[in-house]
């Protein structure tokens, strides 16, 4: 038993793991769905856009952070990201069917949605370890449609990964007086002479 317990922590560590998010969007609904090792499927969420959104207060979160502590915060947290980016190797499948309201309108999105794609190639190469993309974008001049299917996969051995966050876990918990902020209720307390002047009033 001990045997195989120590392979299998072996194999964890020293072999690639591979994590897929795959991103649909077909007929007004959006999928997120992650993949772990090829084999381990996650739904993420499902954002369907055909049902009545819910209107409802939003709560916001009071930031309470000093500004220098807040731009150590982000740049301790970009070196840990761009560490971590240097293991991994990212492969990229998109497919993309666009068709807007006019002919003109398509081929300018169009146009500007593969300046994007293949100009941040370079960008890509230059922080991953490895990339590899493959892109069919498609305009539909005739069609007013948006459908979407693709996949990132990221491959990074398990050492890497642990260490990014354990290292991003110190990071939180040195900031974590500066960034977050608890909302606090102020009770005003009356004294007993004003009490006093009121129910005798």
């Amino acid at each position: 038993m001990t045997i195989i317990l120590v392979i299998l922590i072996i194999i964890v560590l020293f072999c690639v793991m591979n994590i897929r998010i795959v991103v649909e969007f077909q007929r007004k609904r959006l999928d997120f769905l992650l993949i772990l090792y090829g084999f381990i499927k996650i739904k993420i969420k499902t954002i369907d856009f055909n049902k009545p959104s819910k209107k409802g207060k939003k709560i916001r979160k009071k930031l309470n952070f000093q500004r220098d502590k807040f731009i150590e915060f982000i740049k301790l947290t970009l070196q840990n990201f761009k560490y971590f980016i240097s293991k991994c190797e990212l492969r990229t499948n998109i497919k993309l069917d666009l068709g807007l309201s006019s002919p003109d309108k398509t081929a300018y999105v169009f146009g500007l949605i593969n300046f994007f794609v293949y100009g941040s190639e370079n960008i890509l190469r230059y922080y991953f370890k490895n990339y590899s993309g493959k892109y069919e974008i498609y305009p539909d001049f005739k069609n007013k449609k948006l459908t979407y299917a693709g996949n990132i996969t990221i491959s990074v051995y398990f050492i890497p990964l642990l260490f990014f966050v354990f290292r991003q876990s110190k990071i939180i918990f040195k900031y974590r007086n500066y960034l977050f902020k608890k909302e606090e209720k102020n009770y005003v307390k009356s004294s007993n002479r004003g009490l006093n002047e009121n129910n005798n009033g």
